[in-house]
């Protein structure tokens, strides 16, 4: 068992952006190549590898590496997943650093060749999983979920309640308010809003658009 911070947006690694979408995705697959904690490169399905000139890579892979469902993992398999990183279909947002790539060869049942535009010394390193940078990635992401966490808790205490005090008891920090206070109306705006957002699954420009419109409505009726 494994306690994250949030949820992972993306499991296919392809599409993963987000810390914990990389963090579980380095424990659900593996790359061809991956940096340890000292951020030495090690094969990981790449048996071994060389460099034929500035512009071609030569990748032998492990044959002892199995799917889930027994099937053996073969050059095939490795040279479908980059290229449908590199379909502008997919919009993968992975295809930026693959823009070196121009092509990936399958020489053999287990050999790939990875064709460059050009010399791109640092191709080989975008073809590993960085532990530190998921590491660090992570770190940033608790950071900004909890700012975000913190921003709103203050903005919803203070739309629903008239009003909010803030205690302190050494380095403790809490928001004081009267529950006799709370305002139906604002409550029953967010309601909607919840529903409109995670029950009926409206668009963002739709909802806001709704709950402007109701926001006004309500105003005018009280107003009058």
């Amino acid at each position: 068992m494994v306690g994250i911070e949030s949820y992972p947006l993306r499991l296919d690694p392809r599409y993963s952006t987000d810390a914990n979408s990389v963090r579980v995705g380095h424990l659900i697959y593996d790359s061809l190549l991956r940096s340890d904690e000292r951020s030495v490169l090690r094969r990981q399905l790449a048996e071994d590898w060389r460099m034929l000139d500035d512009r071609t890579y030569l990748f032998e892979l492990r044959k002892d590496v199995k799917f889930h469902d027994g099937r053996p993992l073969t050059a095939a398999d490795v040279k479908f997943t980059y290229e449908s990183i590199l379909s502008p279909d997919s919009l993968s947002p992975k295809r930026g650093p693959l823009k070196p790539l121009r092509a990936v060869e399958q020489s053999g049942a287990y050999q790939l060749r990875f064709h460059l535009h050009g010399a791109h010394a640092p191709f080989v390193e975008q073809l590993r999983a960085n532990q530190r940078l998921s590491g660090a990635l992570a770190a940033i992401t608790a950071a900004v979920v909890g700012v975000i966490l913190n921003l709103t808790v203050w903005f919803a205490l203070h739309v629903l309640f008239g009003k909010v005090e803030e205690a302190r008891a050494g380095p403790l920090r809490w928001y004081a308010f009267d529950p006799l206070a709370l305002d139906l109306t604002v409550l029953a705006l967010a309601l909607i809003a919840v529903l409109l957002a995670f029950t009926l699954r409206r668009g963002l420009v739709e909802l806001v658009l709704t709950m402007a419109a109701l926001g006004v409505a309500v105003r005018l009726f009280l107003g009058a």
